[in-house]
């Protein structure tokens, strides 16, 4: 179950799925026998230079971190039953579709934004972790949490 297609089924926001998700993986998968994590690298690599975002599976996790010189996004990006996924690519696949629908989930559309330093970046990153901490904020996730809490294990266990 990757966050697009919570994000799709679920028809919320799509930061509101991936909190889901990432929820439902520290609670269960990362832990559960059978279950896999993967996570989402967006970044610049050490040897080229070049931007990238790339689906990692947890056991490859350290290795292919070591390869960016500067990592911009990392978040949890899916949960599933360890035997499906043995290419991080077909999940990437699966989800094409759900994201090329996804603009009803999405939060804003600009197209002439401007990519964000790495100094804003961690001013953002750390001003959404203390957000996420807010009372108003978790009471507002309660309901599709509980949702997707009944939601994700009969997926995981088809």
């Amino acid at each position: 179950v990757s966050y697009a297609w919570l994000s799709s089924n679920l028809d919320i926001d799509v930061d509101k799925a991936k909190f889901l998700v990432e929820n439902y993986a520290i609670k269960n998968g990362l832990i559960k026998p059978g279950l896999e994590v993967t996570y989402l690298l967006a970044g610049t690599l050490k040897t080229t230079g070049e931007y990238i975002v790339e689906v990692v599976r947890q056991c490859d996790l350290e290795k292919v971190t070591a390869q960016f010189k500067e990592i911009q996004s990392e978040h949890i990006y899916s949960v599933q039953k360890e035997f499906i996924l043995k290419d991080s690519t077909l999940q990437s696949f699966f989800d094409d579709q759900i994201i090329f629908d996804s603009k009803r989930q999405g939060l804003i559309e600009y197209l002439e934004a401007l990519p964000l330093s790495p100094e804003e970046m961690t001013v953002l990153r750390e001003k959404s972790f203390t957000t996420t901490k807010t009372k108003d904020y978790k009471q507002h996730l309660s309901q599709t949490q509980k949702e997707a809490q009944n939601i994700l294990p009969k997926v995981l266990e088809q």
